[in-house]
């Protein structure tokens, strides 16, 4: 992050649970997962950021984040893992 004021992510239509290193999101039913980072402190989207959302060991999405935001449609039911390599496990949170 660029600003040093942290962050914060959420996925959107599913229950996250936290981990130290990324964000993990178990769905049971076929749904999209939205991923929004925004700076902690005046809660303005992160413009860019690498992200990757991971299905056990396979990469089901990955890029820059657009304007704070990338988003997989159809997925079937399992666990996603939310991991922004670039980013220091201590510097996001989910929100």
């Amino acid at each position: 992050m660029t600003n040093g004021s942290g962050g914060q992510a959420g996925a959107l239509g599913c229950v996250p649970t936290a981990s130290n290193t990324s964000g993990t999101v178990q769905c049971d039913q076929i749904h999209s997962l939205k991923v929004e980072l925004r700076f902690k402190d005046d809660r303005n989207f992160v413009p860019t950021e690498e992200c990757v959302i991971l299905r056990g060991n396979t990469t089901i999405n990955s890029g820059p984040l657009a304007n704070g935001v990338l988003e997989s449609k159809n997925l079937p039911g399992g666990s996603y893992t939310v991991k922004f390599p670039e980013i220091d496990a201590n510097e996001w949170a989910e929100g």
